[in-house]
């Protein structure tokens, strides 16, 4: 069996990049067809993009940084950029409501939110 030598989610994401490069990591359905990939590479430098962002936003090591988002592509760079920046993901259901999500936020002490267009309308809109 092989050994797992990457000790974070960062570390990983960086290996995968550099042994798959251009083949698809993740990749959205409409209709069952795909109609967008994201490669190994474009996830690592746009998960680092967001990483260095969130830095520049003041997040720092072990912050805590909001996910609220539907399953996209998107959900997996936020996430994995999150992991660069060195914070803590707390990832949410896009079920919850606006009020919900208020509260667990409030409990996690998170220092800032990656949520899509959608998951904002919600909680404007609560």
């Amino acid at each position: 069996m092989k050994q797992l030598n990457e000790k974070t989610l960062a570390q990983l994401c960086l290996a995968s990049s550099r042994k798959y490069g251009n083949r698809p990591a993740l990749a959205m359905l409409s209709n069952g067809e795909i109609c967008r990939n994201v490669t190994y590479r474009e996830l690592e430098i746009r998960a680092r993009q967001l990483g260095l962002l969130l830095r520049q936003m003041g997040v720092a090591k072990g912050d805590r940084v909001l996910l609220l988002s539907e399953n996209c592509p998107e959900w997996v760079i936020s996430y994995f950029g999150i992991a660069f920046a060195g914070a803590v993901s707390v990832p949410l259901l896009t079920g919850f409501s606006g009020d919900q999500i208020g509260q667990i936020a409030a409990h996690a002490q998170i220092s800032a939110i990656c949520l899509s267009q959608n998951a904002a309308q919600k909680i404007e809109n609560s």
